[in-house]
């Protein structure tokens, strides 16, 4: 009989489990070494991710201002845990953290024994309908396999919320992100009353939204305009409106393993 290592990894888990054993605690220097033979690796690329919960689709899917979004909760290579926390005014902080290999395989181990993580498919694709449909997705990355569900995986009640919510607490000292660089990208659009609008100085600034949106691609800043940015754009909404002169434009501003798909930073 074939077993697949999705299904070995389970049963490792949960002899771990039935022994109560735990790994041992380590030091700063070994929290990304990856160099040890526990039944749990991943690539330590910091931009792999090694979980993620996030929800897409939608008819907007593709809309511009889109490239702002930062997932609920994602798990990088590096050990890096980046999340999303909702204040009361609608707008979500970003918050981050790095964590030892102890607590993230902790995580998985919870996945994959208690949560039977392997068992769910994503079956979004499944669905009979021209739209592209809004959905919870869950991705796991470890051992050399990536599996994600979602929300048509029939989980049981809460089965995302619970997930999500182990993920965003996994963090003892959260810091607000705050980017030293990004890419920055620019749309021309027609003005909205009804949607957030901030006024934008080209001169103060030396970043000339016209300029950016006619070259159609974004560029790589690593001034205080990308912090500056960052934060009118995430302590209001994704699709906040500049308005340079008499034009109005949408700003992305997309940060290498924070933003959801990002690309990655230009080669020294």
């Amino acid at each position: 009989m074939r077993i697949g290592k999705w299904a070995i990894l389970v049963l490792l888990l949960a002899a771990c489990s039935a022994l109560g054993g735990e790994p041992a605690a380590q030091d700063a220097s070994s929290v990304t070494s990856g160099g040890d033979d526990h039944p749990i690796q991943w690539n330590r690329d910091p931009y792999y991710v090694v979980f993620r919960a996030d929800v897409i689709g939608g008819d907007d899917a593709d809309a511009f201002y889109r490239k702002n979004e930062v997932p609920p909760c994602t798990i990088y290579g590096d050990n890096r845990v980046v999340w999303t926390v909702e204040n009361s005014e609608g707008s979500a902080q970003v918050l981050w953290d790095r964590l030892s290999d102890e607590v993230i395989r902790q995580f998985v181990g919870d996945l994959t024994v208690n949560f039977r993580f392997y068992t769910y498919k994503a079956r979004a694709s499944e669905e009979l309908t021209t739209e592209t449909p809004v959905m919870e997705t869950l991705t796991l990355g470890v051992n050399d396999v990536v599996h994600t569900s979602d929300s048509f995986s029939d989980w049981p009640p809460d089965y995302y919320t619970d997930i999500l919510e182990k993920c965003q607490s996994l963090s003892q000292t959260p810091v607000l992100f705050e980017p030293e660089g990004g890419w920055i990208a620019a749309e021309q659009v027609v003005y909205e009353p009804s949607i957030p609008s901030v006024i934008w100085d080209a001169d103060a600034t030396s970043l000339d939204l016209n300029i950016l949106a006619e070259s159609g691609a974004p560029e790589w800043y690593t001034d205080n305009n990308v912090r500056l940015l960052w934060n009118l754009i995430h302590d209001s909404t994704p699709d906040t409106q500049f308005t340079q002169g008499v034009d109005t434009f949408l700003v992305a501003v997309q940060v290498p393993g924070v933003t959801r798909d990002a690309p990655p930073p230009p080669a020294q």
